[in-house]
């Protein structure tokens, strides 16, 4: 399980292509503060990047999906608040050769 210590910390959880028409998002969040204090859940890149950018009190964990992920990580990585980053994928033979460059 994560540990993220004392620091308060906040997932950000981005998917611009269904996340507001799916589901399983409710049963997502409720997994994810099991882990952390808050949650934060966009489908709007902009406002995605917004947000964590103008975080400056607390760590973020951002998870993406892979058709975000590539564009998003290149603007966020040197972010000194962005801890960790997770990209969600459900092909397996999706070419994620771009996460090799990063390492958070």
């Amino acid at each position: 399980m994560l540990s993220f210590e004392e620091e308060i910390c906040v997932a950000v959880l981005l998917d611009a292509t269904d996340l507001a028409q799916n589901d399983n998002v409710d049963k997502a969040k409720m997994e994810l503060e099991r882990i952390v204090k808050f949650v934060e859940i966009f489908d709007d890149v902009d406002e995605c990047v917004d947000y964590v950018t103008n975080t400056e009190d607390h760590q973020v964990l951002l998870i993406i999906n892979e058709f975000d992920g590539e564009n998003i990580v290149s603007v966020l990585h040197e972010v000194k608040q962005l801890k960790e980053i997770y990209v969600l994928s459900l092909n397996r033979s999706t070419n994620l050769s771009w996460i090799k460059e990063r390492n958070k």
